[in-house]
């Protein structure tokens, strides 16, 4: 990508010689205002291009032919060409004339050839392009004066009172405007006529820009990646100049002023600076650096956060990866917008991930009250099933309470445990045993499942807290969005990983056996950061003291995603 802040307020004029109705030879001296283009003058006067048109009056027939620099003919183009159709171009439509009052109209479009938009300043604030006449229709071919009508205004531009058509639009590279009518007063005594226009647009980069590649790129803790970097002019051409490169964090990536070569200090984010010792607008290169060490969660906001809310998701990613410490291998991660997940609101992707990535959306879902939030992943590796991306939905009309109750940290916990795989990766990975009547069926479609986790390192755990029985019993109710995917509440009441919340405060541990089944689906764990837990001695806790945490598993379409960043379908293991 090219820069995209510094850049000044500025015009770019693209001279077209509009020959309209009649032939001409090639006018290399057409320029734009000396004052408005300054000491661009060279680039000015490279982008007049002479066109020889003709125009039957009566019958509306166009026909356009540009020349080259000796001035012989090198094919039809349509009416209004410019910059040799290297910059801009204008083509007509639907030409018509009316003997009757003279009306010779036809459509306009402005089609943008550049590497930048044209009609902004600054990439976002339209203020359009504007169609100039350098010189009024005038016949060339029988008599009669012609007049330019319906225009959007009149302004100085090679001289005064020149009048204008206006496309109030910004029109990005490539695309053509939406088209415009023109219309001349024509009397039937002309047979053919000629005019000359200027295309006017601000741009963004006026002066230019330093394009940087690659962007996005990334490298490791300790390692490097070399940018390089083009100094371009106003129109996308190579210019000469020397590139001085700095980082504006050396705290995640140093960067050699001259080399462009960039070292990874700290895992995190940063777009290295490009300057040129010309006047273009400085490019930048965002690096990713990775810290490879370790087991790192990414949350990526597609929705305003509080600094509180912000705050207790990082106290969630910090005490999962405090208790698991493997370190995954991952590398590029590249999908079109709405891929991931399956969820059109997920932005395209292509950069390159550590562990696990996690799109968190603060949205409204169904009201106060009901679902709280929602989790799982939907990105696993081929080669071992855990995640590698995944997506945290909550409910705005119930945050204000969980933050008021001090329970928000502990819902978001527990939802982040989905992602990473709890209850969400168990089938894929033959962890859930249930009877079934029909081996096609999910288990949370079973009637009567009596589903339980056969992971060794949680069952050993489950017998030291007490447990009887050789797997840990499942949750088997309250709905496919908690069944299947929960430790039963009636067997673990308040632990984390139940389907519920206990509203009183501090009171939902999570357990080493949690921990433990982490280490089953396939991550290396340390459980001595779990809470302290103990098996219920009586009852479950009354129900006017929990909060189900309804439906708070997506059940959204997993892919596998290989070393090779090829997606493909998951492929649940047959138990």
């Amino acid at each position: 990508m090219y820069g995209k802040k510094w850049a000044s307020r500025g015009w770019l004029f693209l001279p077209v010689l509009v020959l309209a109705i009649t032939t001409c030879t090639e006018r290399r001296n057409v320029t734009a205002p000396e004052e408005a283009v300054g000491e661009k003058t060279a680039v000015r006067d490279a982008l007049v291009v002479a066109v020889s048109c003709t125009a039957d009056v009566v019958a509306a027939e166009l026909s356009c032919e540009r020349l080259n620099r000796a001035g012989t003919l090198i094919g039809p183009q349509f009416l209004i060409v410019g910059g040799q159709d290297t910059y801009v171009t204008l083509a007509n439509t639907d030409p018509n004339y009316n003997p009757g009052n003279g009306n010779f109209t036809f459509d306009v479009t402005v089609t943008n050839l550049i590497p930048q938009a044209l009609g902004t300043p600054d990439g976002s604030t339209v203020t359009g392009v504007k169609v100039f006449f350098h010189t009024d229709p005038h016949a060339t071919a029988g008599t009669g004066a012609i007049t330019i009508e319906d225009v959007d205004g009149e302004g100085t531009f090679t001289g005064s009172g020149q009048k204008y058509y206006a496309y109030n639009q910004i029109i990005g590279t490539g695309q053509e405007s939406a088209g415009k009518g023109w219309r001349f007063v024509v009397p039937n005594t002309v047979n053919t006529f000629e005019f000359q226009v200027y295309v006017q647009a601000d741009v963004q980069f006026p002066d230019g820009w330093v394009e940087v590649s690659p962007d996005p790129t990334y490298t490791g803790v300790g390692s490097d990646v070399t940018l390089s970097a083009t100094i371009k002019d106003v129109v996308g051409r190579t210019v000469a100049g020397s590139v001085t490169w700095s980082s504006p964090d050396e705290g995640i990536a140093t960067v050699g002023t001259s080399s462009g070569t960039v070292t990874g200090v700290g895992g995190g984010v940063v777009d290295i600076v490009a300057s040129s010792d010309v006047s273009a607008a400085n490019g930048t290169g965002r690096v990713t650096v990775i810290d490879y060490s370790g087991y790192n969660i990414e949350l990526r906001y597609l929705t305003d956060t509080t600094s509180s809310q912000a705050a207790a998701f990082r106290s969630a990613v910090s005490r999962w990866e405090s208790l698991i410490t493997s370190d995954l291998s991952f590398g590029l991660l590249q999908a079109g917008a709405g891929v991931v997940c399956e969820d059109p609101d997920i932005p395209a992707i292509n950069e390159y991930l550590d562990d696990l990535l996690i799109f968190v959306f603060l949205e409204a879902i169904d009201g106060s009250g009901g679902i709280l939030g929602q989790a799982g992943p939907c990105l696993v590796r081929t080669s071992n099933s855990l995640p590698a991306a995944g997506l945290m939905r909550f409910d705005t009309a119930d945050l204000e309470d969980l933050e008021t109750d001090e329970l928000l940290e502990d819902v978001i916990l527990h939802e982040m445990a989905h992602v990473m795989g709890f209850g969400t990766v168990w089938g894929s990975l033959a962890l859930l045993q249930y009877d079934t009547t029909n081996v096609i069926f999910p288990c949370w479609q079973e009637t009567n499942a009596e589903p339980r986790f056969v992971g060794a390192q949680a069952v050993a755990e489950y017998q030291d807290l007490g447990g009887v029985g050789d797997t840990v019993p499942v949750e088997d109710g309250w709905g496919q969005g908690t069944e299947c995917s929960h430790w039963e509440e009636e067997d673990f009441d308040n632990e984390l990983m139940t389907g519920f919340i206990d509203s009183a405060l501090d009171t939902n541990p999570l357990s080493a056996m949690t921990v433990e089944s982490f280490e089953d689906v396939g991550y290396t764990v340390d459980p001595s950061g779990a809470d302290s837990y103990s098996l219920p001695s009586g009852a479950a806790a009354a129900a006017a003291h929990r909060i189900h945490l309804f439906n708070d598993v997506l059940r959204v379409p997993i892919l596998q995603i290989d070393e090779r960043g090829r997606l493909t379908p998951l492929q649940p293991r047959r138990r």
